[in-house]
């Protein structure tokens, strides 16, 4: 479990550098109960939250 451990320490150090963990967390909420992702996997869903809160905040600039 190790990758799996290096990947939700990545992102929880993204979102706090960022200040998005808030954010973050609301989006999981939300995603907890929604048809299409709560029997998904964990990482997916966090992979969707993190890019989904830095596209949508005004204090992060994506290149795409």
């Amino acid at each position: 479990m190790g990758h799996y451990e290096d990947f939700f320490w990545e992102i929880t150090e993204e979102l706090n550098q960022l200040g998005l963990r808030k954010e973050f967390d609301n989006k999981i909420k939300e995603m907890r109960y929604d048809d299409d992702w709560k029997h998904k996997e964990l990482k997916p869903r966090w992979e969707y939250a993190l890019k989904f809160v830095k596209e949508n905040n005004t204090k992060v600039k994506i290149k795409k």
